[in-house]
């Protein structure tokens, strides 16, 4: 496996890709149950997907059918590993894969196809964008989760009441194309900033790079932003930000605060 350096062009094509499993140790015996794959091509999630469900030979914790709903039912008639192996590889390709947290699902894949197919791991010459990686990178002081990427992007994810690995490889794929700035949205300056505006070593202007889309507040937004301000800052006592520098896309500098792990 390889990780891709985002400096370099990222492929038309990449494949998102989660997993659902029967606990969180594959050294302990804990097997994939369910793999999840979606096509991206450019800037389009195309609606072709990857689905199957794995009999994994063992029986199914409740507290992880909690976590995913998948019980023993679903899967028992289902195919085991040998009979998806290829299937997944084929809808792979030699596109990238887009993960969350990759070290977790390569590694239970990785186990699948060394420990019960006898065969190279299933990472062997795959490439690899952990989105878990990039967006503490781009968003270091802030919580990564999928769930808190949504939120942040603004994609949709109240059908997730619980994990799924195609619903989650949906999702994923969204949140990859704000990540790389592929998809479009007016960036909040609060995105960038951490909390504590109190403290002057903390006011800080970043720069709004390439992909992200910005755009002139209205000024039913601007009167709208003051009102805001005056009811939530300074009425609090807190200098905002806006009131200590002029924001603009041009004169502005990156602080350590953007350094921080």
């Amino acid at each position: 496996m390889s990780e891709i350096d985002l400096e370099e062009e990222i492929p038309e094509r990449v494949v998102a890709l989660d997993t659902e499993t029967t606990g969180l140790r594959y050294d302990q015996g804990d097997r994939v149950i369910e793999i999840g794959a979606v096509e991206v091509i450019g800037n389009k999630v195309t609606g072709v997907n990857f689905r199957r469900l794995i009999n994994p030979g063992r029986p199914i914790p409740p507290a992880s059918t909690n976590v995913h709903g998948i019980t023993d039912d679903d899967v028992r008639n289902e195919p085991k590993i040998d009979k998806v192996a290829d299937e997944l590889l084929a809808f792979i390709g030699d596109s990238p894969l887009v993960i969350h947290n990759a070290a977790f699902d390569v590694g239970f894949l990785d186990h699948e196809f060394t420990r019960f197919l006898n065969r190279p791991p299933f990472s062997e010459g795959l490439r690899v964008i952990d989105t878990l990686l990039l967006a503490r990178k781009k968003f270091p002081t802030r919580s990564n989760t999928l769930d808190a990427l949504c939120d942040r992007f603004e994609v949709d994810r109240s059908r997730r009441t619980q994990h799924g690995a195609l619903l989650d490889s949906e999702l994923l794929a969204e949140v990859f194309l704000h990540l790389i700035g592929r998809r479009k949205r007016a960036i909040l300056f609060a995105d960038y900033v951490a909390d504590g505006l109190e403290d002057e070593s903390k006011r800080v202007i970043v720069r709004v790079k390439g992909n992200d889309l910005v755009r002139q507040p209205t000024p039913d937004e601007e009167q709208a932003h003051e009102l805001w301000l005056e009811t939530t800052m300074r009425k609090k006592g807190i200098t905002p930000v806006f009131d200590v520098v002029t924001p603009t896309l041009d004169v502005v500098t990156p602080t350590p605060l953007a350094e921080e792990a």
